[in-house]
């Protein structure tokens, strides 16, 4: 028997050595995954982004960059891996800018900038809780951002599901 553990883990692209850096050339689609563990049951509270750059932000793109072509997804996947169960509205609205984000986080997107040197901090929390309840992920059961467009002009692009991991019961 696990204990009910406190679960902070980085969204991976598990084709490319786990990597967590999401500033990627998506230009052929990047998954990043975390896949609940064999017998157990993760409850995501909560989705943080951050995103680092030294540019300008476009106030009508994403963060610094323009807007995005195709936009990212957010997914849930059932065991077999490929059966979307979830799509948080990405299926019919990308997230192509950062004002796509405020749909989804509301006001939680904050924007830091230094004068110098000129680098700007972007920082999104989405609290899947505040839509009514936490997010259930089974054992198997995958929570993916796909990027399929290129990013990899931001300094840095992060993604991280916190929650608590139970035992399948």
């Amino acid at each position: 028997m696990h204990p009910t553990l406190i679960l902070f883990e980085h969204l991976k692209d598990t084709e490319n050595s786990d990597s967590i850096e999401a500033a990627v050339d998506g230009t052929t689609p990047v998954n990043f995954d975390y896949t609940a563990p064999a017998g157990r049951v993760a409850e995501i509270e909560r989705l943080n982004l951050t995103l680092v750059d030294d540019a300008v932000e476009d106030i009508d793109g994403f963060f610094t960059l323009a807007a995005l072509t195709n936009g990212l997804l957010l997914q849930v996947l059932d065991i077999d891996g490929s059966t979307v169960l979830q799509h948080f509205g990405t299926d019919e609205a990308a997230i192509k800018t950062h004002n796509d984000l405020g749909t989804l986080a509301g006001i939680d997107v904050l924007t830091l900038g230094d004068a110098v040197p000129a680098v700007r901090r972007f920082i999104v929390r989405w609290t899947l809780s505040k839509a009514g309840s936490s997010l259930t992920l089974n054992s198997g059961m995958t929570f993916r951002m796909v990027v399929p467009d290129n990013l990899s002009a931001l300094t840095q692009f992060r993604a991280m599901i916190q929650g608590v991991l139970n035992d399948n019961v």
